[in-house]
């Protein structure tokens, strides 16, 4: 089952993490696989800061790890400034106090980056529909 938006016009994603590697298998699933558009993707938070397309994407994936991401309150500004796109955090680093954390900054979700190919289809639904994604962490 394809995830898509209400007028069927395929979801446009922008994947930001550091390793191109990962951008590229991240990119590959979500073409492939989940039909969706990749509109932008990069290594470090300056671009991000300066893509023109933001408004555009109705994701934004992310690793909060990311370089030069000034700071993760950005995030908080940028949920202002375009309230209709997503955002999912993606981590090695992944428990309660980060999910809540982040929850609280204006991510939609988190996703644990070695479980990606397994949640990002859940997490993705349930953003998509207006939801939260934001798996408990257990010991």
């Amino acid at each position: 089952m394809n995830v898509k938006v209400k007028n069927t016009n395929p979801i446009k994603v922008i994947i930001l993490d550091e390793s191109q590697l990962y951008r590229k298998a991240v990119k590959r699933y979500l073409e492939n696989d989940l039909q969706f558009k990749i509109i932008a993707n990069s290594s470090n938070g300056d671009s991000l800061i300066q893509m023109s397309n933001i408004p555009n994407a109705d994701v934004i994936i992310m690793d909060i790890q990311i370089p030069n991401l000034l700071n993760i309150y950005a995030v908080k500004e940028w949920v202002k400034l375009f309230p209709s796109t997503k955002i999912i955090a993606v981590t090695k680093y992944y428990d309660n106090v980060i999910l809540k954390f982040l929850e609280n900054v204006g991510f939609k979700g988190c996703i644990k980056k070695s479980d990606l190919t397994t949640q990002i289809k859940p997490a993705l639904q349930s953003v998509l529909r207006g939801g939260y994604f934001f798996k408990e962490y257990n010991n």
